[in-house]
């Protein structure tokens, strides 16, 4: 992971553009340079010492594409969760990724230097928040 990382950071510059901007417009990200800092301080100890809390409660999302029932697909899953057996985190406090909402008229400019120096490329992502969503609950 820390080698895909490190080339994500010698991608093209709007290669590199797009995954910044999906960094800052969702709440919770984090940049590739943050990952990158945070992986290499990620030893086999420290793997060792979270690997005992991994995988105890968790969220599924199942997809199904072809001739299924809606019935069968909901046997199907619940056959998945019963052998997974990991306990559903309730909705109220599972990890929701979320558009931030920019606050109107307001900018924000972003300028990475690129890590590959022979790079002459350069990119420009304009982003336009077409209306503020409003928080809904069910």
């Amino acid at each position: 992971m820390i080698k895909r990382t490190q080339n994500v950071l010698l991608e093209t510059p709007l290669d590199q553009s797009w995954t910044y901007l999906t960094n800052l417009i969702f709440e919770h990200n984090f940049s590739q340079h943050q990952l990158l800092d945070a992986l290499e301080a990620f030893d086999f100890t420290t793997f060792v010492e979270l690997s005992s809390k991994f995988l105890k409660s968790g969220h599924q999302t199942w997809t199904f594409v072809g001739n299924l029932k809606a019935q069968e697909a909901k046997s199907f899953a619940l056959q998945g969760q019963k052998l997974l057996g990991i306990p559903i985190i309730p909705a109220s406090i599972r990890y929701q990724k979320r558009v931030i909402q920019l606050q109107p008229n307001s900018n924000l400019t972003l300028m990475v230097k690129c890590k590959n120096e022979n790079e002459n490329n350069c990119s420009l992502v304009k982003y336009f928040q077409s209306r503020i969503y409003k928080e809904v609950s069910y």
